[in-house]
């Protein structure tokens, strides 16, 4: 794996990801559960896709956002950070394990449904975690992934965030995985699920309250604290203002 560096200490991306979990445990809900296209969070709009599908698997569920929402069906939560499953403990989800999303120690064919929100971005590798979500579906399963998205923004979006690569310094907000999934048809072939659905909306967030959560919500590898502190000062000042916040919604079924 490649390697980057926080603050002074060259980590890998693993190093990195349990660092940032383990000091930002829900920041990820902070913001992605504040933001709203047509009175809905993106939460809820991975929770429609699943239906009456009952049990659910919620892979790298961080905080457990989506158990409050999924409250006619067993939502089993695992995730690999024990910050995030104690937040999610205390929140009253459950049942929850303690388990790297490439190897979950539960019975293949034993879901219904396995979501994964915003986060299959960032596993590694990836094609272990949707072989492992693959497993564990029943045939005719559905696999229900919310991934960030560069699309739909408006044109003040597009102003702010702009400015915001400027503050931090970089080129663009990117994911390891996000050459691979680009295009997720053939992937998700591979593993035996196929795309039904692929879908992107822009989701309004309030800048009022979570301006600086967002900055502190994103992913930066190497990032300086000056650089994060410029960021989070130009996210205050959007106080006020919706921030557009472009989600992608992947629904696949397993072949039988």
């Amino acid at each position: 794996m490649s390697r980057s560096r926080t603050g002074s200490y060259p980590v890998t991306w693993a190093d990195y990801l349990r660092q940032f979990h383990d000091t930002r445990a829900g920041i990820t809900d902070v913001v992605i559960g504040g933001a709203r296209h047509r009175g809905i969070s993106p939460y809820q709009w991975a929770v429609q896709a699943l239906g009456d599908r009952n049990p659910v698997v919620d892979m790298a569920c961080g905080s457990a956002p989506l158990h409050r929402l999924i409250t006619s069906a067993v939502c089993i939560g695992v995730d690999s950070s024990p910050a995030e499953l104690r937040l999610a403990a205390r929140s009253g989800a459950g049942p929850l394990l303690l388990a790297d999303s490439g190897h979950i120690p539960m019975a293949a064919g034993s879901a219904a449904a396995v979501v994964c929100s915003m986060s299959l971005q960032i596993l590694h590798p990836l094609e272990r975690s949707l072989a492992e979500a693959a497993r564990l579906l029943r045939p005719g399963g559905i696999f229900v992934a919310l991934l960030p998205a560069d699309r739909p923004l408006s044109l003040r979006d597009r102003y702010r965030y702009a400015r915001l690569l400027v503050a931090l310094r970089r080129r663009r907000l990117g994911y390891p995985n996000d050459r691979a999934l680009a295009d997720a048809v053939p992937l998700f072939h591979a593993h035996g699920l196929e795309i039904v659905h692929d879908e992107r909306r822009r989701f309004g967030l309030d800048t009022a309250t979570v301006g600086d959560a967002f900055v502190r919500s994103l992913y930066l590898p190497g990032g300086s604290p000056g650089r994060l502190e410029a960021a989070g000062r130009l996210a205050r000042g959007w106080a006020g203002h919706q921030l557009g916040i472009p989600v992608r919604r992947i629904v696949a079924t397993r072949r039988s």
